[in-house]
């Protein structure tokens, strides 16, 4: 069960409201990499696993983002925005942006890859958005990403062992879909010398990219 605790994770200040930045800010409420997808595959991959430390930092983390989500809704508030399930853009959220495939390992990869992405678009508001109080929150919150991604990549370091696989599946070989040198690919493609100007009739041979006439072989052209 959810207790609400009636205050902030961090304090939320606005100090200079710019309805602009406040419609940017949303899109970390609900856009594809927001906290509400965040929080939304968290807490339903936590009943995908029966390995109790990774579903309790599921739980724990997406419970985070829960209050990730208020801070967010109410940065983008004081902004003077009024706040719905949509992105920057006026998409709606939907839950096609979880990544949920029951694979714990899969999961976790894909969750790493989220925080990180997460992180960056905190990031890329605090270059956008000039208000001192909100760029204070964006970067507390781009922080405590970084720190998730840590968290989850520690987990799959924990688990991946716990999976037996069979040795073969080890032994892929290495598909080499470009043999040759890189020097022999330029040699292909070097300049070669231009063709003569245009005349009529046309002067033979012109050797490029075959020889005309055609050689003779064995006495016969």
């Amino acid at each position: 069960m959810f207790i609400h605790k009636k205050e902030l994770l961090r304090p939320v200040r606005v100090q200079e409201p710019n309805p602009r930045w406040g419609q940017l800010i949303l899109e970390q409420y609900a856009g594809a990499d927001s906290e509400a997808t965040a929080l939304a595959t968290y807490l339903t991959q936590r009943f995908n696993t029966n390995i109790p430390e990774i579903r309790d930092l599921l739980e724990d983390i997406g419970t985070e983002e829960i209050s990730h989500w208020e801070m967010v809704a109410e940065l983008a508030r004081q902004h003077g925005i009024v706040i719905k399930m949509r992105d920057a853009t006026g998409n709606e959220w939907s839950s096609k942006y979880t990544d949920v495939t029951g694979n714990i390992i899969t999961d976790l990869y894909s969750d790493i890859a989220a925080e990180l992405r997460a992180r960056d678009l905190y990031f890329h508001l605090v270059n956008v958005v000039e208000d001192p109080g909100s760029r204070d929150t964006l970067m507390f919150l781009g922080n405590r990403e970084e720190a998730h991604a840590a968290s989850f990549a520690r987990a799959l370091e924990s688990v991946k062992g716990t999976i037996e696989l069979p040795r073969e599946w080890f032994k892929h070989p290495y598909v080499n879909s470009s043999p040759g040198t890189y020097r022999q690919f330029l040699d292909m493609y070097a300049p070669v010398q231009a063709p003569p100007p245009l005349t009529y009739p046309p002067q033979y041979p012109f050797l490029y990219p075959f020889q005309y006439p055609p050689q003779e072989v064995g006495g016969q052209p």
